[in-house]
């Protein structure tokens, strides 16, 4: 006696169509953040310019959160972000990465601006070397 197979009916999973909505949404983001980049690439003019910083306001809003110590200026941290960003934009290869993440690899070198401006009392790399020998002269002069 043949058996029955029993079909099982194939339900729409809510995550599945939510997942498939945001990956849509990041789709359309990446094109969107591309054609700015190549107006700006083809023109590179401050209106050309201002549209994608625009664009990555958010970004830049968020790594002033994640990145900023108490005693750096917020100004003068975000205009480094955004010097930062300019130049990931002039290396940005579309072959190799998304614009997003050029860009976050990019911001991530602020990190050194921070260091540098949360202590008042930071001495430069190049200064610092010279601390050992005055030490000594001091203890030989004492």
């Amino acid at each position: 006696m043949p058996r029955k197979v029993a079909r099982k009916a194939f339900r729409v999973n809510p995550l599945d169509d939510a997942l498939t909505a945001q990956e849509k949404l990041a789709a359309e983001r990446r094109a969107a953040d591309l054609a700015l980049w190549q107006a700006w690439k083809q023109n590179p003019t401050q209106e050309t310019l201002q549209p994608l910083m625009r664009r990555f306001e958010p970004v830049f809003k968020s790594k002033v959160m994640q990145f900023k110590a108490p005693n750096v200026s917020e100004s003068a941290f975000k205009a480094n972000l955004k010097l930062h960003a300019l130049n990931a934009f002039e290396t940005y290869n579309p072959e190799l990465a998304a614009l997003r993440t050029h860009l976050d690899n990019h911001l991530r070198k602020s990190l050194r601006f921070n260091a540098q401006h949360q202590n008042m009392a930071y001495i430069p790399e190049g200064q610092a070397a010279y601390i050992g020998a005055i030490d000594q002269a001091v203890d030989e002069l004492t």
